[in-house]
């Protein structure tokens, strides 16, 4: 989310309402609000919102084209932000902005810059957390 545009912080259409026949996504979420019998991995989420859509999805079924399990709708909405709010700027996306016009408009440089002070952060983080992780894993152990 540090390289989008600035429209896309603000965009009306990051709402589980659309205008769009069909809505696909990320299935993020997936078996949270029902059991699931596969993995998560490489499933996505089609959303219906008129009846053009259903019509279309209904079709691809029948025809096999693609495979399709009925979940409930709130699922894929609770398990992806994308689908409740616009995105938020995280401090990355500030250093980009930054960035990009210290490096003149150039994009790789100025993401590279954001990417390198994520990665710092989370080092730190780890660094900070581990003492905190192994007391966790002893208390774990001593209750076993």
């Amino acid at each position: 989310m540090v390289s989008y545009r600035e429209n896309c912080y603000h965009c009306k259409f990051a709402k589980s309402k659309r205008i769009s026949d069909i809505t696909l996504s990320d299935y993020k979420g997936l078996g949270t609000m029902a059991p699931c019998a596969f993995s998560a991995q490489k499933v996505s989420s089609v959303l219906i919102n008129t009846d053009r859509g259903k019509i279309l999805i209904e079709s691809l079924i029948t025809t096999g084209k693609i495979k399709a399990e009925e979940r409930p709708v709130d699922e894929p909405v609770q398990g992806d932000e994308q689908l409740r709010r616009p995105s938020a700027k995280s401090k990355y996306r500030l250093y980009f902005e930054r960035d990009i016009q210290v490096f003149r408009g150039n994009f790789e440089i100025a993401i590279l810059a954001a990417q390198n002070q994520y990665i710092r952060d989370e080092k730190i983080k780890k660094i900070i957390f581990f003492p905190k992780r192994i007391v966790r894993k002893l208390l774990k152990v001593i209750h076993v």
